[in-house]
């Protein structure tokens, strides 16, 4: 994925992969939560990984305004446009999202984090892309922070799993 905007340069790129991500971890905070509500015996569980959701999603967030390696500030226009291309990219998975969330099957609602969480694969792409176009010491704690973030996920996509195994 070295090019997703029909526009810009790199920064374009990795905001609008940003703001995809972002947003997913909205999306999978929502889902989580909605299942906490459902999975009583995992309630305490899937609440966490909620609230974790939410803040990856606000670090996530952050990296627009503090990430100095991205030497671009975008115009209002140009936000516009990165979060149109933002929504482009992830229209499937919000259709997934959007049914799932009004859902009472624990199964669907975990299928849909599954989905979501799979899709989640942008972490690296972000990462790949960070790493190859900026001096690897400016960006060490932004990688660094995606590699944790993306280690989180991995075990919500373990933990995912095992509570669908355990449903039968």
């Amino acid at each position: 994925m070295e090019r997703i905007a029909s526009f810009g340069g790199i920064e374009d790129n990795i905001a609008i992969m940003l703001s995809s991500w972002e947003e997913l971890e909205r999306f999978l905070g929502e889902l989580y939560e909605r299942a906490s509500n459902i999975a009583y015996s995992h309630r305490i569980l899937l609440k966490y990984i909620a609230d974790t959701c939410y803040r990856h999603a606000e670090y996530i967030a952050r990296l627009y305004y503090e990430y100095e390696a991205l030497e671009k500030t975008f115009t209002p226009g140009e936000l516009r446009r990165i979060s149109e291309e933002s929504r482009r990219m992830i229209q499937g998975l919000e259709r997934k999202y959007m049914k799932a969330r009004t859902s009472l099957d624990l199964r669907e609602i975990l299928s849909a984090i599954e989905d979501i969480e799979d899709a989640e694969g942008i972490m690296f792409e972000v990462q790949n892309i960070l790493e190859g176009a900026v001096d690897l010491n400016s960006s060490w704690p932004i990688a660094r922070l995606l590699r944790v973030i993306y280690e989180e996920c991995r075990i919500r996509r373990n933990i995912v799993r095992e509570i669908k195994t355990g449903l039968g």
